[in-house]
């Protein structure tokens, strides 16, 4: 009986090395003024933080049989001294020994949890959980990372959900694409297959969208978020086989040398393009005309090229045409405020 607040955000790679000084509580209270937010540039932990979660896990899935073990080597020890008439010096440091080492292995097997560290993404949700009725906080969060082929950076989408307001609901889409075992197919990543499209046009897409279907009261309505590819190839045949996908021409300056599109962004485009085509097919075939696609576009909204990318779904439209991007200068040449915004590359 109320308006879903529903928002997008670019959270710059939470738990990584680069920004380990981010504020979780402030973003976690940025976050909670809405009821549902689709959040990029999520990663999983790598390099040394995740051996060490590796290590952690393995520590406490084997260390209780060998916590186990130890307890039982001992107590025979203890049996065998107390058999003895003579009382045995090797067999005392033994024991001494095997008591010192369960011991600490007890103590180790305690702490163990607290040394595991948690991702950017766990750490915004339990940052949620701490605030004022935040324990409604929930994540739906990308089966695996994506990225381009020459990043090392693979990012995942997550869908931070307000439960008391919004709660996921099947998706027919996911519900055929993906095996689930028992659990309720809400979410999954577009394939961007000839199923999809009738033609194979995930070799468009750096990282590919996030779909999930979510429902508040009566009203039910599909998420797709993604993070578009902002370094546009420079290679001649990934370049034409980005073009010829989406917009079925050889080349982008075939599309015409004033329309907007140019060497920087149009694998951008590309990728919103053939996301807004899955999106007609989708609202066609699902008989709903409730979808909502959002994300960092790194695509400014003052573009000649965007009613032809917007033709591609009919009857859509940019909501969002204000500086969404955060500016850490505050002032611009000619001393003007930035306000803190740069760019409105999210919509």
């Amino acid at each position: 009986n109320k308006n879903v607040r529903i928002s997008e955000y670019n959270a710059l790679h939470p738990g990584m090395k680069k920004t380990r000084f981010k504020d979780y509580h402030y973003t976690a209270k940025l976050l909670n003024e809405f009821d549902l937010i689709g959040v990029t540039e999520l990663l999983p932990l790598i390099g040394p933080d995740k051996k060490n979660n590796e290590e952690v896990v393995s520590f406490l899935k084997d260390g209780p049989k060998q916590y186990k073990k130890f307890r039982a080597e001992l107590k025979d020890l203890k049996a065998q001294q107390r058999k003895k008439r003579r009382k045995s010096v090797v067999l005392k440091r033994k024991i001494i020994l095997l008591e010192s080492v369960t011991k600490r292995m007890r103590k180790d097997l305690k702490l163990a949890k607290d040394l595991y560290r948690q991702p950017g993404y766990l750490k915004i949700l339990t940052a949620l959980h701490k605030l004022p009725g935040g324990k409604d906080w929930a994540l739906i969060l990308s089966p695996r990372g994506e990225g381009a082929a020459t990043s090392h950076t693979k990012e995942l989408v997550g869908y931070y959900y307000r439960s008391s307001v919004v709660k996921p609901m099947t998706n027919k889409y996911c519900e055929k694409v993906r095996r689930f075992g028992k659990a309720t197919p809400v979410a999954c990543m577009v394939n961007m297959s000839a199923q999809d499209l009738g033609e194979d046009k995930s070799n468009v897409f750096s990282r590919r969208p996030f779909m999930a279907n979510f429902i508040s009261g009566k009203f039910s309505f599909t998420l797709l978020t993604s993070h578009v590819i902002f370094d546009s190839p420079k290679d001649k045949k990934l370049m034409r086989e980005i073009v010829h996908s989406a917009f079925g021409v050889e080349h982008y300056k075939d599309l015409g040398s004033r329309v907007g599109i140019q060497k920087g962004n149009y694998a951008r485009f590309a990728e919103v393009d053939v996301i807004l085509e899955f999106i007609q097919k989708y609202t066609k075939e699902n008989k709903t005309a409730d979808v909502i696609y959002m994300g960092d576009l790194n695509l400014e909204t003052k573009n000649k090229f965007w009613p032809r990318v917007l033709s591609t779904w009919e009857g859509s439209k940019l909501y969002i045409t204000g500086k969404t991007s955060t500016n850490e200068a505050r002032y611009r040449s000619g001393n003007i405020p930035t306000n803190g915004v740069t760019s409105n590359y999210d919509h």
